[in-house]
């Protein structure tokens, strides 16, 4: 059961706010991201961090809205597969072991992007 018809709006309105917060919050996080990949890095970093970026950015093509993205960034249950794609899209062939709060960062960014563009032209 609910709560009273007069606390629902109370309720909805929180949960509203704490979903603008938690969204601004990626946002924030994934332009964090993408602007340290543009720190000046040695070549061959740079290649696999953008491999690792192009890669999980094609497996976040799954998410079709914001919101879904943002809940998918946010979810740490143990169903959620991030860990396991997100550590395949680090493992380089050089070696290198990449940071993956950069990588999953700096992926979200472009698909954010990509979704908030989908939702102006609509």
């Amino acid at each position: 059961m609910g709560p009273p018809d007069d606390e629902r709006p109370q309720a909805q309105a929180e949960a509203d706010w704490r979903e603008h917060g938690d969204r601004e919050h990626a946002l924030d996080l994934w332009r964090g991201g993408e602007r340290l990949l543009r720190r000046k890095l040695t070549p061959g970093w740079v290649t696999d961090y953008e491999r690792a970026v192009a890669l999980t950015l094609d497996d976040l093509q799954r998410y079709v809205t914001l919101a879904a993205l943002v809940q998918a960034y946010f979810d740490d249950s143990p169903a959620s597969d991030t860990d396991a794609w997100l550590a395949a899209a680090c493992h380089t062939q050089s070696g290198r072991v990449l940071n993956v709060g950069i990588v999953e960062d700096a992926a979200y960014w472009p698909r954010a992007q990509q979704l908030i563009a989908t939702a102006v032209a609509e």
